[in-house]
C-alpha cells in the first residue's frame, strides 16, 4: 500500500513508496530505494516519488524541486579553450561553457574561427624559422667547436698530417651552414667526428 500525504508532506496513512534521490546540490539523480513511510513522516531528504525517467547516455537528470530534466553531461570529457587552446576536464553538468569546445585542435598554431579551429600558417611557418635558425646557430657552434683546436694546432706549427684534411671539412661544413635559408633549408651532410 502507498502513503497518503497531506499538504504538507507528512504521511496521513503509512506505506511503501520509491524514493528518487537526487545530489542536494546539483539536483543530479542519484538513484531509488522503496521506503516504508510512518505516519507523520515526510518523504526522505533529497528524495521525490516523481521518475526520472530512463536515463540517457551524455545526459544527467536534475530534479528542478518539481520536475526532471535531462540536462547535456560531459562531465570526464576534454574541453578546450577556444582563445588558447588550454586543455581541461570536464566536471559540471550542462553544455560546455563558453569560450570552450570539445573539438581538440590539431596543432599548437590552430586558432578559433567560426566554429572551428584553423591552423594558422602563417605563425607555424614562423615557428619553424625560428627554429631552424636555432639549429642552424647549434651547429654552428658546434663545427666551431671541432675546427677551434685544429686551427690553434695548425697555426703553432704542431697539427698531424692527418687532421689538416679533417680541419678542412669541418671548415667546408661550417662555411656551408653559414649559407642555410632557415626558410628553406637544406642542411649540409655533417662530417664524421
Amino acid at each position: 500500500m502507498k502513503p497518503v500525504f497531506d499538504e504538507d508532506g507528512h504521511a496521513t496513512e503509512a506505506g511503501i513508496i520509491r524514493a528518487y534521490y537526487f545530489d542536494p546540490i546539483t539536483g543530479e539523480y542519484t538513484g531509488w530505494s522503496d521506503e516504508f513511510i510512518n505516519v507523520g513522516v515526510s518523504m526522505p531528504g533529497s528524495s521525490t516519488d516523481i521518475d526520472p525517467g530512463e536515463e540517457s547516455t551524455g545526459f544527467a537528470m536534475v530534479f528542478t524541486g518539481k520536475q526532471w530534466q535531462k540536462r547535456e553531461n560531459h562531465r570526464g570529457e576534454i574541453a578546450y579553450s577556444t582563445s588558447d587552446r588550454k586543455s581541461s576536464v570536464v566536471d559540471y553538468i550542462g553544455p560546455v561553457r563558453e569560450g570552450f569546445t570539445l573539438i581538440a585542435p590539431s596543432t599548437h598554431f590552430d586558432k578559433w574561427v567560426d566554429g572551428k579551429w584553423v591552423t594558422d600558417t602563417a605563425e607555424q611557418n614562423e615557428s619553424i624559422v625560428v627554429s631552424n635558425t636555432q639549429q642552424k646557430a647549434a651547429l654552428i657552434l658546434e663545427a666551431s667547436s671541432y675546427i677551434a683546436p685544429l686551427v690553434d694546432a695548425r697555426d703553432g706549427g704542431y697539427i698531424d698530417d692527418a687532421d689538416i684534411p679533417v680541419l678542412s671539412v669541418w671548415q667546408k661544413y661550417r662555411y656551408a651552414l653559414t649559407k642555410v635559408d632557415p626558410s628553406q633549408p637544406e642542411w649540409p651532410e655533417r662530417p664524421a667526428s
